[in-house]
């Protein structure tokens, strides 16, 4: 999951240009009953993203359980981040 993040923030910064920073990162975890280990699991997506991204993947987090989640997969992540304006581009 945290591969394909980095590959979609990639893809929509052009190639980094544009990246500026993430800002948050959410995880929802599909987990039984009793399990509340949710962050240490992000644990390992902050580590990554950090070690990619440097100084520009520090984030705020939130970790949530969740019974189940689409697809079957084990966990989701919702990564917020700040992009850079491009020369020549007005924002909107």
């Amino acid at each position: 999951a945290t591969l394909n993040v980095l590959a979609q923030i990639k893809c929509s910064t052009n190639q980094w240009r544009s990246f500026a920073r993430l800002l948050r990162l959410e995880g929802y975890v599909a987990s039984a009953r009793g399990f509340a280990n949710q962050p240490e699991i992000l644990d390992r997506v902050s580590r990554l993203l950090s070690q990619v991204l440097g100084d520009r993947g520090a984030h705020a987090r939130a970790a949530f359980s969740v019974e189940q989640l689409p697809l079957n997969a084990s966990v989701e992540l919702v990564v917020t981040f700040a992009v850079k304006p491009v020369a020549g581009q007005r924002s909107t």
